[in-house]
């Protein structure tokens, strides 16, 4: 069987520059700037917004995780919300931890004295039976905030997915647990947090061997 002739003898393109490809990552804010987009967001009226960054940042968990998430997942007696496996990456369901800060936060929000069926972020009622249909609303907001404290003009890759990334960071400094990171996460392996840290460009100052003094 004779072989198809090719339609090129040589790629046309080979001389072609190749484009630069650069990943462009949702910038994380130190404790300061959270601390200056939380003040402005209570200027703004934005409750529902504050409430969805606080869960956010205590959580670790992606916005489509917080939409989906209901009154009844937050068990505050056992300091953890579960993350159901249909809503999650990893589609498994995962817990993650109460810490004593976040669960001040949500006694105080008021939120468990509404139906354990409700939506924590509903759409016509907050919290409500109907789920939150966009996060694109809570972005766009974010975005109102960050352009009124001229942090986009700073560095335009801030976003309200940052806020993920800025809990996440605060959590390994105050710790120095990667584990820790790990499970709050929901992460697979500590590689994969490991690296997950090194992208964020938090680096240890000292290594723990350091600390080893050995016995002989």
């Amino acid at each position: 069987k004779a072989k198809p002739f090719p339609l090129f003898r040589e790629n046309p393109v080979d001389d072609v520059d190749k484009l630069r490809v650069i990943a462009k990552k949702h910038a994380a804010f130190n404790d300061d700037q959270m601390r200056e987009i939380i003040n402005a967001i209570d200027k703004a009226g934005y409750q529902q917004l504050k409430l969805f960054i606080q869960f956010m940042y205590y959580t670790l968990a992606r916005p489509i995780e917080l939409l989906a998430m209901r009154i009844r997942d937050i068990e505050l007696e056992n300091n953890r919300i579960v993350i159901h496996g249909e809503d999650a990456k990893n589609w498994r369901d995962e817990y993650v931890t109460i810490s004593p800060r976040f669960k001040e936060i949500i006694k105080q929000s008021g939120i468990l004295n509404h139906e354990p069926s409700d939506y924590i972020f509903g759409y016509h009622l907050f919290p409500g039976s109907d789920p939150h249909p966009n996060q694109g609303y809570f972005g766009k907001r974010m975005k109102k905030i960050l352009e009124a404290l001229g942090f986009l003009e700073k560095n335009p890759n801030y976003s309200l997915y940052g806020v993920k990334h800025s809990g996440a960071i605060a959590l390994y400094l105050a710790t120095l647990d990667i584990f820790a990171v790990k499970e709050q996460c929901r992460h697979t392996t500590i590689q994969q947090t490991n690296d997950y840290l090194r992208d964020l460009g938090v680096i240890r100052q000292e290594s723990p061997v350091m600390k080893w003094k050995g016995a002989i």
